[in-house]
């Protein structure tokens, strides 16, 4: 079926879920959680997926095979991106073994991580300064 212009990405048969969405400031690419969803009542976070923000052109996950093409820059734990001003780096947080949370950056491409608050305290919600 035609998807309306509005739909990014339509996860079919419950086999994915797209949470926590941002898009860049060049309003050309989206990034967000990818959640593997087992059953109805369990899910596994799969990362931080980035894909190019198209209306006309919606990525659709039909299996959990079409879910393998999604590209994933940030694997594993990794929550709530937010874009740099510029678009060039990702900021996000990483829940650590013991339930504390890790403010980490990366390009936008996921390459070049580092641990920003290296594992003082619990960080969450982090904003790029100045804030948009």
């Amino acid at each position: 079926p035609k998807l309306p212009p509005s739909v990014i990405m339509a996860c079919e048969n419950g086999t994915f879920a797209m949470e926590n969405p941002v898009v860049s400031p060049d309003d050309k690419m989206i990034a967000f959680e990818l959640w593997k969803v087992a059953k109805s009542d369990s899910r596994e976070l799969m990362g931080i997926a980035v894909i190019p923000l198209n209306l006309n052109n919606a990525t659709v996950i039909r299996s959990l095979k079409d879910g393998e093409k999604v590209p994933i820059v940030v694997k594993g734990r990794a929550t709530g991106p937010r874009w740099s001003p510029d678009g060039t780096r990702l900021m996000y947080q990483v829940t650590n073994s013991d339930g504390r949370r890790d403010i980490w950056v990366c390009g936008a491409d996921g390459k070049s991580p580092i641990n920003v608050t290296k594992g003082v305290g619990d960080n969450f919600d982090a904003e790029w300064c100045p804030a948009k």
